[in-house]
């Protein structure tokens, strides 16, 4: 991507949530993410390609008090990019940040910044304190942007479930 790409890509971008009826958009973003990058997510493609339009919708949608946003950066008509927020069910107080992923067109421009800044003010948003994470340990640029947005490692790691041959390290960041 040369200077003037990134350019071009900062400044068409915009970051949204998406909203239950929306749910064809997390899909086929989602499933992008997975094909191009199923190394870093908890679900495996084949899996998610089985999703009936129910799964996607109850995949998009808050129900009852559950706290739970996905935004999805464009550029343009394209979609560029995702991030999952909502609190976390482990820990009082806290948001978990996941499925975080910048197609690779639109890597280098910010955008993973953008989303992550954006899930950031929806944890703080509803009122809660810290944002916790998990990444896998080989992600040297993803570990890079959360360290410069404030996240340190917890200590804690595990086997990514869809590939127990890659580990992830839990991060977290207080407000």
């Amino acid at each position: 991507m040369t200077h003037d790409d990134v350019g071009s890509v900062t400044s068409e971008t915009e970051i949204c949530a998406l909203g239950s009826d929306e749910w064809h958009v997390l899909r086929d973003v989602k499933l992008r993410a997975l094909q191009e990058s199923p190394d870093v997510f908890e679900e495996h493609l084949s899996e998610v390609l089985a999703w009936d339009s129910v799964r996607w919708r109850r995949h998009v949608s808050q129900s009852g008090d559950e706290l739970k946003r996905i935004f999805v950066a464009r550029v343009g008509k394209r979609h560029a990019g995702m991030v999952y927020v909502a609190s976390d069910k482990r820990s009082s107080g806290t948001g978990y940040i996941g499925s975080m992923w910048v197609a690779p067109h639109a890597r280098g421009a910010g955008i993973g910044s953008r989303l992550l800044e954006t899930a950031l003010s929806q944890i703080q948003s509803w009122g809660l304190h810290r944002a916790r994470l998990c990444v896998a340990e080989g992600d040297t640029s993803a570990i890079s942007l959360y360290r410069r947005a404030g996240f340190s490692e917890t200590g804690v790691s595990k086997p990514l479930p869809s590939q127990c041959s890659i580990t992830v390290i839990e991060m977290h960041r207080q407000y």
